[in-house]
């Protein structure tokens, strides 16, 4: 009898992560997606921001230069379009950053910013999300002394 157990580990294959979950118009925002490159090297990481956003900077995996990032303007989004072939290896975890100000209103408002890999069929393998709020400049003044 055999008494052994067949551990399956699973490997996350796309987490969306931003260095602050809370800002105010005009600042920067670090936006990290790491993924695991699918079987099929042809694949695609898309990371989806407001329009509302302007982007700085990227800092890509090694090997995989600036040119070979695109970007679109649909509706209100703007896409950030990363095609995965000749630098990436199957299986393989990367990580991608992304230095984003947010150039919106000072009104109190929430921003979504998604993240989507998909395979070489352009089926999706996976989908993250998440939320930041962008308080309007006002909101912190209230702590100063009366003094001012």
């Amino acid at each position: 009898m055999d008494l052994s157990v067949d551990v399956m580990q699973q490997i996350e294959e796309l987490s969306l992560a931003v260095d602050k979950y809370s800002c105010y118009p005009g600042e920067l925002l670090n936006i990290y997606t790491r993924f695991t490159c699918p079987a099929q090297i042809n694949g695609e990481l898309q990371v989806i921001l407001p329009r509302v956003m302007a982007i700085d900077s990227f800092v890509l995996p090694e090997g995989v230069s600036d040119d070979a990032v695109s970007l679109v303007e649909r509706e209100q989004e703007l896409i950030v379009l990363l095609p995965m072939q000749n630098n990436f290896s199957a299986g393989t975890a990367y990580e991608v950053q992304i230095k984003a100000r947010v150039n919106t209103f000072y009104i109190d408002q929430f921003l979504l910013i998604r993240s989507v890999l998909l395979g070489n069929d352009k089926e999706t393998r996976g989908a993250e999300s998440l939320q930041i709020i962008v308080y309007s400049k006002g909101k912190y003044l209230q702590y100063l002394p009366e003094i001012y």
